[in-house]
């Protein structure tokens, strides 16, 4: 007999709709339904139970939720839930938004990468998220079916991936488990949005509260908000703050200047050239004519996160003695 495939095999890991699927399966299912429910945290009392079919591609007006349904909790309230799927992909903070003003209680389901940039900035809306390790720690100890036991279990050592790289952000660990050939997610895809959460995690932890993630097609970072000036002088340009990893996997912390005229632009790299390097191994940008360009740089290929902050720190300086000049 053929063994039949698995659902990876059949729907590529960066399609949303296979996770969906998954999610939906086990929400219809016993015993699954009752551990997923738990771990998408409803509101009132529990335990929860779906009362009728859980929707897929429920239309709403402005968005249209992968999931949708209604449950009761244990007083008999009635709740209505949207999920939303994420694999390796942009957030849409107006998609987001929309969904959290028609239901109950929305949930960002993040099994992939942009599970990863959670740490940084927090909801888009007033969703919770919902990410791998999440779903697989939910389901522990439970015998799931081959329809979806190795979905789950792909779920679980993409996790296990994701925190080793997490691990050696952090310059804890240089060990990093093998990547699964069906999810086609490169190990310097990964390790690029590990070390920018890392990056995230430690400004939180030395204060700062004001950065969130941009994806670009040319890169992933942080915008750093707290670390930006401008002048009345330069005609609304300023400079800013960016930690980035770029399309060719080149780790960068920037002063940076954008917004304004070219010319106003200009001028601040003009400043900073005459106010001098920010520290050591920093170097200077050139004069472009694009919607942002570097002031200086400095190379952050081989700096833990720990390090990539303290960096964030001398810009953040630097860019404060910009802005006084």
């Amino acid at each position: 007999m053929v063994e039949a495939p698995s659902l990876l095999e059949v729907v590529p890991w960066r399609q949303g709709y296979a996770h969906t699927w998954a999610l939906r399966w086990l929400l219809t299912n016993a015993p699954y339904a009752d551990r997923v429910l738990q771990a998408l945290r409803l509101p009132g009392a529990a335990p929860h139970r779906v009362i009728g079919e859980v929707r897929t591609e429920h239309r709403i007006p402005g968005a249209r939720p992968d999931l949708a349904f209604d449950a009761h909790d244990a007083d008999g309230r009635s709740i209505t839930a949207f999920i939303e799927t994420k694999v390796n992909d942009k957030l849409s903070h107006t998609q987001l938004t929309t969904m959290c003003k028609q239901a109950d209680h929305v949930v960002l389901y993040v099994p992939g990468l942009t599970g990863v940039l959670m740490w940084c900035g927090g909801p888009a809306a007033s969703e919770m998220w919902l990410t791998g390790r999440d779903l697989v720690d939910a389901l522990s100890g439970l015998q799931l079916p081959p329809i979806v036991g190795p979905y789950v279990e792909a779920v679980g050592a993409e996790a296990d991936r994701i925190d080793a790289w997490r691990s050696c952000a952090r310059g804890e660990s240089a060990a990093t488990p093998a990547a699964n050939p069906l999810l086609r997610v490169r190990d310097g895809e990964v390790e690029s949005y590990a070390w920018i959460a890392e990056v995230a995690v430690e400004l939180e932890r030395r204060g700062y509260t004001e950065f969130w993630p941009r994806e670009q097609p040319r890169d992933i970072g942080l915008y750093v908000q707290e670390a930006r000036t401008t002048r009345s002088d330069r005609n609304g340009a300023d400079v800013y703050v960016e930690v980035l990893v770029d399309r060719h996997e080149r780790y960068v912390v920037a002063v940076k200047s954008g917004s304004g005229d070219v010319a106003s632009r200009h001028a601040f790299l003009d400043d900073a050239l005459r106010l001098g390097c920010p520290g050591e191994h920093w170097a200077p940008g050139r004069r472009l004519s694009k919607r942002s360009m570097r002031l200086w740089s400095v190379d952050a290929g081989e700096m833990s996160a720990s390090d990539a902050a303290d960096a964030v720190d001398v810009a953040r300086a630097y860019v404060t003695r910009l802005g006084q000049r």
